[in-house]
């Protein structure tokens, strides 16, 4: 051997060390998925219950009219709630996968750019309703976190689980067979 560590190429082009595959195992993509499934689900209720609050912390970041905030105040929950649930059933994990990215990016530079401009508002990612409590994150704590949801986003990007996973039933054509 010329002490060249072996390597595998993922998806168009993009190659990594073979021991460095461990986001790969089935469990951590299982539990990525159903972690993202579970806290974007959450997330949306509350704003789906009070959109016109949600359209309010919109407005708040100062990036994009009235009009269009109370678009997007009905419009992401919603998408929050339908990609949460498609992950948890395991049903179009890569559209929903890339919807959720798409919607994190979106939060990270909206959260960025109001810290940049020295905006200190409520982030609104988990907004209380049950409570009637406002949600007291801080900006900096937001960005932290959906960073943090963005690297669980990567398993279940790249890498399918067969665990309790109707596309995976679906390859398969056979339901008895999905828990292996």
């Amino acid at each position: 051997m010329n002490g060249t560590k072996p390597v595998i190429l993922l998806k168009q082009g993009i190659m990594i060390k073979k021991n460095t595959l461990r986001i790969q195992h089935p469990l951590i993509v299982f539990v990525s998925r159903w972690f993202l499934g579970i806290t974007f689900i959450y997330a949306s209720l509350c704003k789906i219950y009070m959109p016109m609050q949600f359209a309010i912390v919109i407005h708040n970041y100062q990036l994009v009219p009235d009009t269009i905030a109370r678009f997007l105040a009905i419009l992401f929950p919603w998408f929050e709630l339908i990609c949460g649930i498609l992950l948890l059933i395991g049903l179009f994990v890569p559209g929903a996968i890339r919807i959720i990215i798409g919607m994190l990016i979106i939060f990270i530079g909206a959260i960025s750019i109001d810290l940049v401009r020295g905006i200190d508002i409520n982030c609104g990612c988990f907004s209380n309703c049950f409570t009637n409590q406002p949600d007291s994150q801080s900006l900096k704590h937001a960005l932290i976190m959906d960073l943090i949801y963005l690297v669980f986003t990567l398993p279940v990007l790249f890498f399918q689980d067969k665990w309790l996973s109707i596309d995976h039933r679906k390859k398969t054509k056979s339901f008895g067979n999905s828990f292996v």
